[in-house]
């Protein structure tokens, strides 16, 4: 009887503690557990983006989710410019891939890459320093096109 209570109080404290939360700070709970992101600009639309910086994060992509959820892509950052390349692993929904130079500048556009096609390996026509892996028909809704010019997130270079 007692564990019973004690298992009650525990639970009231921490339902309190998230109703406090969220009634004081005027968010939701859970987005104190989300993955940070950061705003960057490719051309004129400006993203709300997570980083894949690490190797690691880069292997993982977006392997394993159902969708880029709130944000508006993946921004990766690669050692040095090269044709790095992008696969389907374990993808659930297709993608656009915008390839971007060290000089932020668009240099090839990846659309719709499906998860089928896996193992094909995807790469930009010129070197890239950076990409960005966004829903499929981000580019075309928003118009993104080769040489538009790019603003990096500030963890990078300089947030918008």
């Amino acid at each position: 009887m007692i564990r019973l209570k004690t298992l009650l109080i525990f639970v009231a404290v921490i339902v309190g503690v998230w109703f406090t939360y969220e009634q004081t700070v005027g968010k939701p709970l859970g987005t104190f557990f989300s993955v940070p992101t950061h705003t960057m600009r490719v051309g004129n639309v400006p993203m709300r983006v997570e980083i894949a910086q690490t190797e690691a994060e880069r292997i993982q992509g977006l392997s394993d989710r159902e969708s880029l959820g709130e944000v508006s892509g993946l921004f990766f950052v690669f050692p040095q410019a090269d044709y790095h390349g992008v696969w389907m692993k374990d993808m659930e929904f297709a993608i656009d891939v915008i390839w971007i130079s060290e000089d932020l500048k668009v240099v090839d556009i990846s659309r719709n890459l499906l998860p089928q096609s896996y193992p094909k390996i995807f790469r930009p026509s010129s070197p890239a320093k950076y990409a960005v892996e966004t829903e499929v028909l981000f580019t075309e809704t928003f118009g993104i096109k080769i040489g538009d010019t790019v603003v990096l997130p500030r963890v990078v270079g300089e947030e918008i």
